[in-house]
């Protein structure tokens, strides 16, 4: 229930939450140029359980330590975390991303986080005029799209090109007697 799948890159020491799978390889597509020593986590909603449980995992990984906690005890190791000074003083202020759906829910569910006293780093997508809610398989498939349409436009030019060069050709060429 907390577990959520993740994929590791490299050697992770940092994380990166988003909302569903499709928005993990969604993510991982937009930014793999740029992503390294990190694990990209899919929450399967918004689960701060999930983010606990992880935030746990790495820092034993990290520590060389073993973790030995109950899924109870990981289930609130953000909550530990913040209680135990953790993010004080801008301590491990880049461990934690949330690369959620830019929407009601997202932004609030990162406020509510902060609230608490998590030092969170928010990576939510643009949203383009009109929207009101958008996701990271929108941007890709967008972004996609954008590329189609610009192949298209530099086809139609090219042709356009072509098509005035054999004019001008015509245009230079004696008519025949």
């Amino acid at each position: 229930p907390m577990t959520g799948i993740h994929v590791d890159i490299g050697s992770p020491k940092r994380l990166i939450f988003t909302e569903s799978p499709i928005d993990l390889m969604s993510y991982y597509e937009l930014h793999k140029d740029s992503l390294q020593d990190v694990r990209l986590v899919s929450m399967d909603g918004l689960k701060e359980s999930t983010i606990g449980r992880h935030l746990s995992q790495i820092k034993a990984e990290m520590s060389g330590k073993a973790l030995i906690w109950t899924p109870e005890q990981l289930a609130d190791g953000l909550q530990v975390a913040i209680d135990r000074h953790f993010f004080e003083d801008g301590k491990n202020a880049d461990l934690i991303t949330l690369a959620l759906d830019n929407d009601k829910a997202g932004r609030t569910f990162i406020q509510e986080l902060e609230a608490k006293g998590a030092v969170i780093n928010s990576d939510l997508p643009e949203l383009r005029p009109g929207q009101d809610k958008t996701d990271w398989n929108d941007v890709l498939k967008n972004r996609q799209e954008d590329k189609t349409d610009n192949s298209r436009l530099a086809q139609a030019q090219g042709n356009a090109g072509v098509k005035q060069m054999i004019e001008e050709e015509r245009s230079t060429v004696p008519p025949e007697l």
